[in-house]
């Protein structure tokens, strides 16, 4: 498989990089459904260092690969490590797009599910009504 172990993307894809990016991106979302989490893994890792590489350290691209990969983390339950990435990807968006934009609805969303898997309830609904302003407003 093309992402089966880190470093295994293209190192230089030139001017097809955003391509790429969009195909490791669905790759690694259906080997996370198919349960290949070691692989879908490797595929996000590449794809933030590839846009990382192509839009520089802070793009709304970059956050939602950071997104992508921080699902995966919530789902193992490896929940501080998820909620670094999205923290870091709702950042990402607040100061790129603003802290009101309705991309960061999803990422309010994933945020609400590690609190309500903490078990900290407050803060999990203020993050999914915050969420759900944004995505009605």
């Amino acid at each position: 498989m093309l992402c089966a172990r880190p470093g295994s993307a293209p190192e230089d894809p030139g001017r097809e990089a955003p391509e790429v990016a969009q195909s490791l991106d669905a790759l690694g979302l259906a080997q996370q459904n198919l349960s290949y989490l070691d692989e879908a893994r490797s595929c996000y890792r590449a794809i933030v260092r590839l846009r990382r590489g192509l839009f520089g350290e802070v793009h709304p691209s970059v956050a939602a690969s950071l997104n992508r990969q921080a699902d995966l983390l919530r789902r193992e339950r490896r929940l501080d490590d998820a909620d670094a990435l999205f923290r870091s990807a709702l950042r990402m968006l607040e100061t790129t797009l603003g802290p009101d934009a309705p991309e960061t609805a999803e990422v309010l969303c994933n945020l609400g599910l590690v609190q309500y898997f903490r078990e900290d309830y407050k803060t999990a609904e203020l993050y999914s009504r915050r969420a759900m302003d944004l995505d009605i407003g």
